[in-house]
């Protein structure tokens, strides 16, 4: 999630008791594999979703995302249509170079998001 987390920082998570938005930092299970990560909220259910050529498009409108940054997103993404089913989001991480989400494990059903980014405290020194 570099650049938005970095390496050392201390990360709370909030229970979620709300919806989820688009570019929510969530902590999650990986759908095929059995460990935890964080990743952002791109794709909400019912829409459409094109990663083409290192841009995002929702519903065929380009996505801004200022917390991608352009030294993040160099190599050619992993490029695809998603059609974001009912109680299914697509996930992208910030650091879209080195990045495990969406793009190769598919939608993350609602009940495998347990919780939304609250604050990061950054590590004593």
């Amino acid at each position: 999630m570099s650049p938005t987390i970095k390496h050392g920082e201390t990360v709370y998570f909030k229970v979620i008791t709300e919806d989820i938005k688009r570019s929510d930092i969530v902590y999650m299970k990986n759908p095929k594999e059995s460990f935890y990560m964080i990743a952002r909220i791109v794709g909400l259910p019912k829409e459409e979703i094109r990663i083409k050529d290192n841009k995002v498009y929702v519903n065929g409108q380009i996505l801004t995302e200022e917390y991608v940054s352009p030294e993040n997103n160099k190599r050619r993404l992993k490029e695809g249509d998603f059609k974001v089913e009912e109680n299914k989001y697509l996930v992208l991480g910030d650091n879209r170079d080195n990045s495990l989400d969406s793009r190769y494990f598919g939608l993350v059903e609602r009940d495998k998001i347990l919780a939304v980014y609250n604050y990061t405290v950054k590590k004593s020194e």
